[in-house]
């Protein structure tokens, strides 16, 4: 089962990944790319470009959640477990979905900063705001 996350660092950050360049498509939902992301990864280990330590790769989907940007540029996906995401990485970096090739990394993020005194200072409000790369 999919799900589509808030990415926050409640979160498990370590199975996290960025995907940036993704298809600015009004039809692609999380939903669509994480079906998209699993089935390029199939399609990856059964060409043998992606050597993968069990055939649950295949079977359970790697990629179980994601979020896309507002805007439409970029994306973060959840991975089932941290070992996945740094090989998953590199694997689909510059993966052409949909006539795009993706940048795939793992995410950065802004120190977080104290709190302002003043409770109208943009900087403050979102001090877990997300750097893509």
């Amino acid at each position: 089962m999919f799900s589509v996350f808030k990415f926050s660092h409640a979160n498990n950050v370590d199975r996290k990944l960025y995907v940036g360049n993704i298809p600015r498509d009004k039809d692609l939902t999380p939903t669509t790319l994480i079906e998209v992301l699993n089935g390029a990864i199939r399609k990856l280990v059964q060409s043998g470009s992606f050597a993968i330590t069990s055939a649950d790769a295949i079977i359970d989907n790697p990629v179980n959640g994601a979020w896309i940007s507002p805007d439409g540029l970029y994306a973060f996906i959840e991975l089932r477990n941290s070992k996945e995401a740094v090989k998953l990485a590199l694997a689909l970096n510059n993966v052409s979905i949909i006539g795009q090739k993706l940048k795939v990394g793992k995410p950065k993020f802004k120190k977080e900063e104290p709190k302002s005194k003043n409770n109208n200072d943009p900087e403050t409000l979102n001090s877990s705001s997300i750097i893509s790369l």
